[in-house]
């Protein structure tokens, strides 16, 4: 969501938690060869938890509320959850695999007024898709879920994790969206485990792949790269948006799985205004990143602080991936 410049200038200056993505589960009904998720571990935030946490999130300011996992349809309180974060008003999305969607489902997701519906997809086929969700039916399911949303009118989007085992139907994904009339998104970061094992990284794509990709995408790109860039981290985590996993840890977003506290011990509004983690890193700048402020393809850099950390140990570090990535768009669109 965009909003004014003047008004994000308020929401960084005042720290504004605006965005907020909520992990309700780890479990998961599929078993994506590349997923970065921890396991189920048990012990999960309760009902009356996340009541109390969404409470606190209303209160501190914040807008928009996504919910996520795991797989978060896997909690069987998941509507009472999502009820409830309805009635307090927050803008609403939900990012999942699909399969749990049938046509009751769909209608309840339409009555809570969901922004949107972010699906996963890996592949234009039934083979691609379920080898790498090692989940078999789970494409079909996938496609069932698009038709039951798409017909209580709600926006989707198909998100598509480019990787080796399916950069070659990357076009046939998008005519796939095209015909069933949803949004579609792709991309070809892969991530490092969230306990930092690295078995996923073997799923990136090849540097020629990411030529042809550039290539393909060149006009999209170059108008990309022309904007200019902020004094910040690039992105905004634990400055306006924040990542609230299972257990009640509060990360900086999603992809950095740095714990700032813990709700169970701590109000939100302590964890987020006090803890000298997220005062850190707020105060970093781009001067800061030791490597990529000289790098002379820093302006093709799309940089992950939490990839970094996960890759490297450290928010600040260069990562080799990003480095990569950036090298290969210079040498295309430069």
């Amino acid at each position: 969501m965009i909003f004014p410049d003047s008004f994000s200038v308020k929401l960084e200056k005042n720290n504004i938690p605006v965005h907020a993505s909520f992990e309700l589960t780890w479990k998961c009904n599929t078993n994506c060869l590349h997923c970065y998720q921890n396991p189920y571990q048990g012990n999960e935030l309760k009902l009356e938890e996340i009541k109390d946490i969404l409470d606190q999130l209303a209160k501190a300011g914040c807008l928009f509320l996504t919910f996520t996992g795991g797989e978060p349809l896997m909690r069987e309180d998941f509507l009472d959850i999502a009820r409830y974060a309805y009635e307090k008003k927050f803008a609403l999305e939900l990012k999942t695999n699909g399969t749990l969607i049938d046509s009751y489902m769909a209608k309840q997701i339409n009555k809570l007024n969901f922004l949107e519906v972010d699906i996963s997809i890996y592949g234009a086929s039934t083979k691609t898709h379920d080898s790498i969700t090692q989940s078999q039916g789970s494409f079909t399911k996938v496609i069932s879920a698009v038709k039951y949303l798409k017909a209580q009118g709600l926006q989707v989007w198909l998100m598509l994790t480019l990787m080796k085992q399916n950069i070659e139907e990357l076009g046939r994904v998008q005519l796939l969206a095209d015909e069933l009339g949803v949004n579609f998104f792709y991309s070809p970061q892969v991530y490092a485990k969230h306990d930092k094992g690295k078995q996923p990284l073997e799923f990136r794509l090849s540097d020629s792949d990411l030529k042809s990709l550039y290539l393909r995408d060149k006009e999209k790109e170059l108008a990309f790269f022309k904007e200019p860039q902020k004094p910040g981290l690039i992105c905004q985590f634990g400055r306006t948006a924040c990542t609230i996993n299972p257990l009640g840890e509060v990360y900086p977003c999603v992809g950095a799985p740095i714990s700032a506290g813990n709700l169970r011990e701590q109000p939100f509004k302590d964890v987020w205004q006090k803890s000298h983690f997220l005062q850190d890193i707020r105060l970093l700048k781009r001067s800061d990143l030791e490597k990529c402020s000289s790098c002379r393809v820093s302006s093709y850099c799309f940089r992950c602080p939490g990839a970094a950390f996960l890759e490297e140990g450290d928010i600040k570090a260069s990562y080799k991936e990003a480095c990569r990535l950036a090298k290969i768009k210079k040498e295309v669109l430069g």
